[in-house]
């Protein structure tokens, strides 16, 4: 199909038009190139920036209020997709072992050469994550440019010290999530896998049951290192309130050792700010260890 032949429907009208260029989304009527470039621009995280900042001084000197108020903190302005990209595995010859959780180290040590990035401390380039299909896993790849070279080809690879061939699905681009309300929220979070945060940032001394100050400290590093974020310490705001959870531990075995963490389910209360790291902590993993699909949890509004 050439683009002229194309139709579309525009994205502020919905009238139905003929593509003239492959980004076209409106259909030049002034009204909705106007719409779309304020939409756009409203959009934008400098944009939104500049607003909250003028809204501050405004408040400062017309209502005295000087102090702030983190529970009140509005979501991070980001932009439309969170960096880097998604891809699912499918290996041939299919191993003769199920690569299972307790078997990942074999899986981690596959991807970390197909993806080929450094090293950085404390800051994997890959988080591994189970998923639907018949080998069952797949990877967030913090470089996009990475993640798109390898996207929709096939690798030679080694897994469980065996030659393998490695299909990567097309490309998914995970979008940055939406939190619009401010104020308190009660969210549920259920970890699927283990979540490992470290105490005092003591290599091998894990929790292994949940609190705040945990949650916190892993959407803090999370937020700086992963995201490009640097917020205040005093912008995330989390208070546990009840938790049904047990301590897991899974030996990985060699260099690796033991890793300990929780599973199960916590119910918490937090700002806009927390509740926006949360749902990237989705796609990008709770805690430590991510690199070897720990930290997968599932976040709703509880």
């Amino acid at each position: 199909m050439t683009v002229g032949a194309e139709t579309r429907a525009c994205c502020v009208c919905g009238k139905l038009f003929l593509v003239s260029f492959r980004q076209q989304a409106t259909c030049q009527a002034e009204e909705c190139k106007r719409r779309r470039n304020d939409a756009r621009r409203k959009a934008d995280p400098a944009y939104i920036l500049s607003v909250r900042q003028r809204c501050r001084r405004w408040a400062e000197a017309n209502r005295s209020c000087r102090s702030r108020q983190p529970w009140l903190y509005g979501a991070p302005p980001y932009a439309a997709h969170l960096p880097g990209g998604g891809l699912a595995f499918d290996v041939r010859p299919y191993p003769r072992w199920a690569v299972e959780h307790r078997n990942v180290r074999a899986l981690h040590g596959m991807v970390t050469t197909l993806v080929g990035l450094p090293h950085l401390p404390h800051a994997p380039r890959f988080s591994l994550a189970p998923w639907r299909s018949e080998f069952g896993w797949s990877a967030y790849i913090d470089d996009l440019e990475r993640a798109r070279a390898l996207a929709a080809k096939a690798w030679p690879a080694s897994l469980y010290s065996r030659d393998v061939e490695v299909t990567c699905s097309p490309l998914m681009r995970p979008r940055a999530p939406v939190v619009a309300r401010r104020g308190r929220r009660r969210l549920s979070i259920v970890a699927l896998t283990p979540v490992c945060t470290r105490k005092n940032g003591q290599i091998g001394d894990m929790y292994t049951a949940p609190c705040a100050g945990a949650i916190r400290s892993s959407l803090q590093g999370m937020a700086r290192k992963r995201l490009g974020l640097e917020l205040e310490d005093e912008a995330i705001c989390v208070e546990l309130l009840d938790r049904t959870t047990e301590a897991r531990a899974l030996a990985l075995g060699g260099k690796y050792g033991t890793v300990r963490g929780w599973v199960g389910e916590i119910i918490i209360e937090c700002n806009a700010v927390a509740h926006w790291l949360l749902l990237c902590s989705q796609v990008i993993g709770l805690g430590g260890r991510t690199a070897f699909g720990f930290g997968r949890v599932a976040v709703e509004v509880a």
